[in-house]
């Protein structure tokens, strides 16, 4: 049961990023909401956890889980970046 469980946790944790993802594509500011610090140490989490997934104890589910979310969260900080030096100098609303 506690198997089945995680299945649907991945799932509900990579679609969970999906409307972040989304405002930060459609938005045409600096997008200086978004903490980059908070999703650095978000980043840095998940790859100890993708490490430690793969090296000490490999398990797949959690091996997915954490490359998921790193990659989603390296896509999250990368456009974030983007933006600022975009719309880098333009007063937000």
């Amino acid at each position: 049961m506690i198997s089945f469980l995680y299945s649907i946790a991945i799932i509900v944790v990579i679609l969970a990023y999906i409307p972040q993802i989304y405002c930060l594509l459609k938005a045409r500011t600096r997008c200086s909401d978004i903490s980059l610090i908070t999703w650095f140490i978000w980043e840095g989490t998940t790859i100890i956890g993708l490490l430690y997934a793969i090296y000490e104890i490999n398990d797949l589910k959690l091996i997915i889980v954490n490359t998921a979310c790193t990659f989603l969260s390296g896509v999250i900080i990368v456009v974030t970046i983007y933006k600022r030096n975009k719309y880098a100098g333009i007063e937000e609303e």
